[in-house]
């Protein structure tokens, strides 16, 4: 075995334990700093596999965002659609002309239907006006306008 040699000093006991302190601690801070460095590129990973998640979310909330637009327009389509389907039926209904439909106004069928009801009214009411038969026996000629002169002087009167 080896010599003792025993430690008279804190000096001395510093000068024996202050390599083995220095491996320990150069040992410790090369697993920290290899525990370090792995965990930077794990977190590196993930942080790049997190970015790639959202932008493919993003993708799909814009695709997602334009097919909501796209919903809206066509409920839109359909609700007038419905919306003139209503006025024509509502039409045929109270007795007015397919062509009247669209003056039809109102927020709800009830609103709709007063509304063509008062319409109705209005047209049943009112006496059309009866266009004049044309003159047959009107003469087309070239001297239609001496014998309107003729015709309008009074020669019996002298």
């Amino acid at each position: 075995m080896s010599d003792f040699k025993v430690i008279e000093s804190q000096e001395e006991l510093d000068a024996i334990i202050k390599p083995r302190v220095e491996r320990a601690i150069k040992k410790a801070k090369e697993e920290a700093k290899e525990e370090y460095e792995s965990s930077l590129k794990s977190l590196n990973d993930e942080n790049s596999n997190l970015k790639n998640e959202v932008g493919q979310y993003k993708k799909s909330l814009e695709s997602m965002k334009e097919k909501d637009e796209q919903i809206t327009g066509l409920n839109k389509t359909i609700e007038s659609y419905k919306r003139e389907d209503l006025k024509r039926k509502i039409a045929v209904d109270c007795g007015l002309p397919f062509n009247l439909s669209n003056r039809i106004q109102g927020e709800d069928e009830e609103s709709m239907r007063k509304d063509a009801e008062s319409l109705s009214n209005f047209i049943k009411n009112s006496n059309p006006s009866v266009v004049p038969l044309k003159n047959v026996n009107e003469i087309k000629d070239d001297d239609s306008g001496l014998r309107s002169l003729l015709n309008s002087l009074d020669l019996e009167g002298e």
